[in-house]
């Protein structure tokens, strides 16, 4: 309903842990009877995360990831596919690892990232700055350091991220199925939040990123 209401198209994220290949299928299914425009399947969410690794791997996650891509490739022939990256600037070695093995395989057809900017300083807790470190004089003074770091993101930090998968990937096709200024009580919902949205915006269509086929702007309200 709420996908007919804002005549959005869907991308869905598909339970690969305790689901079975016959429920997603049947989700599918549900998607397309109801005419609504089915984009592709993404494969899990963020189970790189260190919170997930007492049980996933990425071992364990392409075998599973080839499981479901070959059931549904079984019946939805031409059904995009994305598997999910590990955030590659982090300097881990678990994540790095897990973006070259995946970056071996050749079952899926994109690479799902989310891409964050850290604009604020203080404690990061589970994608959320919590407490913040006050920084400035005054208001504009914050305002100010905020936008240059922003920028810094957007016309250099950005670029490398997406470079590098790019090499390691090969320049697969990307969806960013979220992306925006990491969540932040002082930033959220703010000018500068607007203006930075605006900015990745006109960036994102840029011929240097046309591998970039899918961009979803996330959680505005956070």
């Amino acid at each position: 309903e709420m996908a007919k209401i804002t005549r959005s198209s869907v991308i869905y994220d598909a339970n690969i842990i305790s689901s079975n290949p016959q429920e997603v299928l049947q989700i599918i299914k549900l998607f397309l009877s109801n005419n609504i425009k089915l984009l592709g399947v993404e494969l899990g969410g963020e189970l790189s995360n260190s919170g997930y690794s007492h049980f996933m791997n990425i071992e364990k996650y392409i075998s599973l990831s080839k499981l479901y891509a070959d059931s549904i490739r079984a019946v939805y022939k031409d059904l995009s596919i994305a598997v999910v990256a590990a955030p590659n600037n982090r300097g881990s070695r678990r994540l790095e690892i897990w973006n070259n093995k995946l970056a071996n395989e050749t079952f899926y057809d994109a690479i799902i990232v989310h891409p964050y900017a850290k604009v604020i300083k203080g404690k990061d807790a589970a994608g959320k700055m919590l407490p913040v470190i006050p920084e400035g004089t005054s208001n504009k003074e914050t305002y100010e350091i905020y936008k240059e770091r922003a920028i810094k993101y957007i016309i250099s930090d950005f670029k490398q991220e997406i470079n590098k998968y790019n090499k390691t990937y090969q320049n697969k096709k990307i969806w960013i199925t979220e992306w925006n200024l990491q969540m932040s009580p002082v930033t959220g919902n703010s000018l500068l939040q607007a203006l930075f949205t605006a900015h990745q915006l006109i960036e994102l269509a840029s011929e240097e990123y046309s591998n970039i086929d899918i961009a979803t702007f996330h959680n505005l309200a956070g």
